[in-house]
């Protein structure tokens, strides 16, 4: 695993080599960047969810909301890609946000309407 976590310098060039299994990806892994490409409109954060297994997180409950309504999520398997998340915090301008998280928002357009 890069050091992500102690090359503060070369973070983003290191941040581009991270790749993950994804709810869009497959077999295959995909890169943040691709992530990034594929967001839809109004999909402001990079979702992610840590787990022991891709086997075992491809069935959690908390993607149904997410799946449905089109969003991507990351599947973190590993155990130091929850730290590794911690220490970047954004990838181009989108903020990483755990799927786990109690109270999860889907976008910012959900925040303004809950807002008025």
């Amino acid at each position: 695993m890069v050091d992500i976590h102690e090359d503060s310098q070369n973070k983003t060039k290191i941040a581009e080599l991270l790749q993950y299994h994804s709810t869009k990806s497959d077999d295959k892994m995909t890169s943040l960047k691709d992530y990034v490409m594929r967001m839809n409109e109004g999909h402001n954060y990079i979702y992610y969810i840590t787990c022991e297994s891709k086997k075992v997180v491809e069935n959690s409950s908390f993607l149904k909301k997410l799946k449905k309504k089109g969003y991507e999520v990351l599947y973190m398997v590993n155990a130091i890609d929850e730290y590794v998340v911690g220490q970047m915090k954004k990838f181009e301008g989108n903020k990483f946000v755990p799927v786990t998280k109690k109270g999860l928002k889907l976008d910012e357009r959900e925040d303004e309407k809950q807002k008025n």
